[in-house]
């Protein structure tokens, strides 16, 4: 019974996505978290070094 509630959450959430249907509120933060990876990583080189 857990294991079919788990899957059966799943598609909700993405029809939940789809029906809000905002690819760019998704692009953007997916940019902001990449920004900050690619920020936080030259820095932790940097320290590193």
């Amino acid at each position: 019974y857990k294991n079919r509630s788990k899957p059966n959450i799943n598609p909700p959430e993405d029809n939940s996505k789809q029906s809000v249907d905002e690819p760019s509120e998704s692009s953007e933060y997916t940019t902001e978290e990449n920004n900050i990876l690619a920020v936080s990583e030259p820095t932790r080189f940097r320290i590193n070094n």
